[in-house]
């Protein structure tokens, strides 16, 4: 499945974007199969959720030695608050549809691979919330030697910006459009015990104007920007399963217009920690750091303080799965009182098999935005349920609950929401 990712670049999402290209530090991809029940070998450095099932995963279409894997799936949506508003309140039934296909070579060496895909939103009553989301992604890893390999991707994504999300005005009649262009490269060497990778990001966004309620334009494109991540990651394996690591991070972003230059801004991160891999069971990683950004303007205020994250893996059994994550990040923002804001995301996720075709979860995530020169806050809680059920290989059925509630200083923004969803996959 295709995931769209509507967030600036950060030094997390870069990195494990960059990691999964590496068979060695890819502990979301299977090693081995399994038909469910207990997990073996690589499997159990996997989440129930991810890991391969031959008896119900889609067998692809193999075409010389390139896999193509099609699906389109359907969700039919029950939202109680579409506008994420605090008053006002309108509920609405939407469709999403969402076609797409991946291409993935199957080589000894070296590797390329192409998604492309969309995510088609139609509201039964409120047709300006409709939205057309695509993503076209080509990636590849080059394999130089046995100890040093390289990457590359370059992804194009056409947006929208969620109601209620941090930067959402309220005062457009539909929703806010903007094009992301994405570049990404990255070598991995390792020699002994040390690995070291080295990584760099590039991504451009431009935004669309869009209509402002009771008539007008609301101008979205000094909003336009460029922004460069890059830096090194040198990791130790001090003994099998635990590789102590240090990394820096450079971060360049500069506005497009002339009088958004203002919030032009460069910054770095340097972190310290370790990743762990305890039999298969508990995997993850941990860090802790300080992060940076300072701004071209004399009004904006600079940024900095105590950076941390990670990622814990742990199945208590074959059949069970918790995964944990935690970021710190800076984002930008269109408060135009504010610099940016530090953006803290905790979540807590339960996947369980109750049967070789059943998949449970459960998840619980909570968001506290912090914005930096004025006394704005917010705080978003997130849970959710639902289950999966896997029908036959081109098949599978699911049903799922959110409920979110964001409470924000001023309290102007603050809404409650939950979305009811019935989905409906098909794959070869």
């Amino acid at each position: 499945m295709i995931t769209f990712v509507n967030k600036s670049v950060t030094p997390l999402v870069a990195a494990s974007m960059l990691l999964a290209c590496y068979p060695s530090y890819a502990n979301d991809s299977a090693a081995d199969s399994t038909t469910g029940g207990a997990a073996r070998g690589g499997e159990r450095s996997s989440s129930v959720k991810n890991r391969s099932r031959p008896n119900y995963d889609p067998p692809g279409v193999r075409y010389d030695s390139f896999l193509f894997n099609p699906e389109i799936t359907v969700e039919q949506q029950y939202n109680d608050n579409i506008y994420a508003r605090r008053s006002g309140i309108k509920n609405d039934m939407v469709t999403v549809v969402s076609p797409a296909l991946s291409v993935n070579s199957d080589w000894n060496n070296h590797a390329i691979g192409l998604n492309v895909g969309s995510k088609l939103g139609t509201y039964l009553n409120n047709g300006r919330e409709n939205y057309r989301d695509t993503i076209a992604d080509i990636n590849g890893r080059l394999d130089i030697q046995r100890n040093f390999s390289a990457n590359g991707e370059i992804q194009y994504q056409h947006l929208h910006e969620d109601r209620g999300s941090p930067n959402d005005a309220g005062s457009t009649s539909e929703p806010v459009t903007y094009d992301q262009y994405t570049g990404r490269t990255g070598l991995f060497y390792t020699k002994g015990l040390i690995n070291v990778l080295i990584d760099s990001t590039a991504q451009f966004n431009r935004y669309a104007n869009t209509l402002r309620v009771g008539g007008g334009i609301q101008a979205n494109t000094p909003r336009d920007r460029d922004e460069y991540l890059f830096g090194p990651r040198v990791l130790y394996e001090v003994v099998p399963g635990l590789s102590p690591f240090v990394e820096g991070k450079g971060s360049v972003r500069q506005y497009v217009e002339t009088g958004s230059q203002g919030r032009d801004s460069g910054g770095y991160r340097l972190n310290v920690g370790t990743s762990f891999d305890l039999g298969g069971v508990t995997t993850g990683e941990v860090f802790v750091g300080y992060l940076d950004q300072s701004y071209n303007s004399g009004i904006l205020r600079d940024i900095g303080g105590f950076g941390f994250g990670g990622s814990l893996l742990w199945n208590p059994t074959g059949l069970t799965s918790i995964t944990v994550n935690v970021s710190r990040n800076v984002e930008e923002t269109t408060d135009a009182t504010a610099s940016g804001f530090i953006s803290t995301v905790s979540s807590v996720n339960v996947d369980h098999e109750l049967l070789r075709n059943v998949i449970m979860t459960a998840n619980a995530l909570y968001t506290s935005n912090n914005y930096q020169g004025n006394n704005r806050q917010e705080g978003i809680m997130q849970g959710s349920m639902g289950t999966a059920y896997l029908l036959n290989h081109n098949v599978r059925a699911g049903i799922d609950y959110t409920h979110k509630k964001k409470d924000a200083t001023p309290s102007s923004s603050s809404f409650d929401q939950r979305i009811t969803m019935l989905r409906l996959r098909g794959a070869m």
